[in-house]
């Protein structure tokens, strides 16, 4: 149960209006981490409901925020020419429960969460912030705002992905034909692992995971930023893999 504040609930406003409106805001300097947590959920609640998550390090430490179930895709999505500002990507491997793990029950062993995962695909995360300072703001701002969030394209499924090394998919990203990034490595970790902290995250502060929630683990090839009407796809062993597209005229930056 979220605890109300006026803090929480100016930030919750301003998020809330900066999603439907596309106009960047500014929230109150004295949010704590606890606080943004609760804002994070909140926005996200007001909006519908959570279809997935991320995890990954920011500034070195591991941190969490929802995703809006409409705000996941399938590849090949065209984005609208308003939707986004910044449209920053990441190639990224996503993981999906097939079981609840609601924050009344037991807490979850590493075994039972793992044995949960169902399904692993390739994934581009799309980035962008509501907040208008977002080149300097706050690990405590940022938080609030779902960790820069605005999207996720899910692709093509990973095969008997359980004897695949995830932290490197082997993965390349190229936006207009052009290669744009190649993947070294999830500088985040294990996505297994990193779903296990995920879980473990949500237990801890009672909220529950629902049977089919996906969860997108970190970038393996860096944040590539793109100009209005790109086109982005990753590949795999010369297969296209996850796609998506951006309304306008194409280009790069």
């Amino acid at each position: 149960m979220m605890v109300v504040s006026d803090r929480i609930d100016q930030a919750v406003a301003l998020l809330v209006e900066a999603h439907a409106s596309g106009v960047r805001t500014l929230l109150p300097t004295d949010l704590t981490e606890a606080e943004a947590r609760e804002v994070q959920i909140e926005v996200i609640r007001r909006r519908g409901s959570i279809g997935a998550w991320k995890i990954g390090l920011v500034s070195g430490v591991m941190r969490a925020a929802p995703i809006a179930i409409a705000a996941v895709a399938s590849t090949g999505h065209h984005y609208p020419a308003i939707t986004f500002g910044m449209r920053g990507l990441e190639t990224e491997v996503a993981l999906r429960l097939g079981r609840a793990f609601l924050a009344g029950g037991d807490p979850p062993t590493d075994r039972d969460i793992v044995d949960a995962i169902i399904e692993v695909r390739y994934a581009i995360e799309i980035l962008d912030s509501r907040l208008s300072n977002w080149r300097n703001a706050s690990t405590e701002h940022t938080l609030a705002d779902g960790l820069n969030n605005a999207g996720l394209v899910l692709g093509a499924a990973i095969s008997d992905w359980r004897r695949q090394n995830l932290a490197q998919p082997g993965a390349t990203l190229f936006v207009d034909g052009n290669l744009r990034g190649r993947a070294e490595g999830n500088g985040s970790g294990d996505p297994v692992v990193l779903t296990v902290t995920l879980v473990r995250h949500c237990h801890t502060h009672g909220l529950d995971i629902l049977a089919g929630t996906w969860i997108t683990t970190g970038s393996s090839t860096g944040c590539t930023f793109v100009n209005e009407g790109a086109n982005a796809i990753v590949r795999v062993n010369d297969e296209d893999v996850v796609g998506v597209a951006f309304g306008g005229i194409g280009g790069t930056r």
